[in-house]
């Protein structure tokens, strides 16, 4: 368990507070108290941590693979390829497949970013893509759970806030998507890239747009691959 505090002190009775030093122009003419003061402190700190453990859990890991030798400058065309050289059992547990509101999501975001990047959807394209989404289990070793205190004490005393903050391990749920990207004549892989982000429950179905949207953008930064 980690504690950081933050202290201050109080000058003697009779004079002057260091608080209304710090936070008043005028102090004699200043009308906040100290106990204001401390919680505008803590309130402050802690939105900030939220605000870096917000940024932190919206993060997208990605990566990919390719095929060096293609020449990936020259494609123009795209469309869909209706399944992946992978056998019957692997594709269980891919959502894309198996539940349709994901895989209509899916589907609208990469047309919408590879149009985006110039791309034609075609019936005579150039490469053809195939899509998968699984939810994943993962331990994280890794947990923060800020609490703030106050504290007060006597005049010639101390005074101050106290933040807490631990470390553990948690169950996450992560939604992993992959885009595979084919060569529309030999069917060879040419393009694979994954993109993975802590999921989000109890949001409206414009939200899980919005959500996906980004993890397709993520993921199709890196294509077509600078080589």
């Amino acid at each position: 368990m980690v504690f950081v505090a933050v202290y201050s002190t109080m000058s003697k009775r009779g004079n002057i507070s260091q608080f209304h030093r710090l936070y008043c122009k005028n102090a004699n003419s200043c009308h906040l108290k100290e106990t204001d003061i401390v919680k505008k402190q803590a309130i402050t700190a802690l939105g900030l941590i939220w605000m870096v453990l917000i940024s932190a859990c919206s993060t997208v890991q990605v990566q990919q693979d390719f095929d060096t030798s293609y020449d990936f400058a020259a494609l123009k065309a795209y469309n869909w390829k209706t399944s992946s050289e992978s056998d019957d059992d692997s594709k269980k547990g891919n959502l894309f497949l198996e539940d349709g509101l994901i895989g209509k999501r899916f589907q609208a975001a990469i047309d919408q970013n590879l149009q985006d990047k110039g791309f034609q959807l075609s019936t005579t394209p150039d490469v053809l893509v195939f899509c998968e989404y699984r939810e994943l289990i993962q331990l994280v070793n890794e947990t923060i759970t800020p609490a703030v205190g106050f504290g007060f004490g006597s005049w010639d005393g101390f005074g101050g806030t106290a933040i807490t903050y631990g470390q553990g391990v948690r169950q996450s749920q992560y939604g992993q998507l992959t885009i595979l990207v084919y060569d529309a004549q030999n069917q060879d892989l040419i393009w694979k890239g994954k993109g993975a982000e802590e999921i989000r429950h109890n949001l409206k179905p414009a939200q899980r747009n919005q959500r996906a949207a980004r993890l397709v953008a993520e993921v199709l930064k890196q294509f077509p691959p600078r080589q």
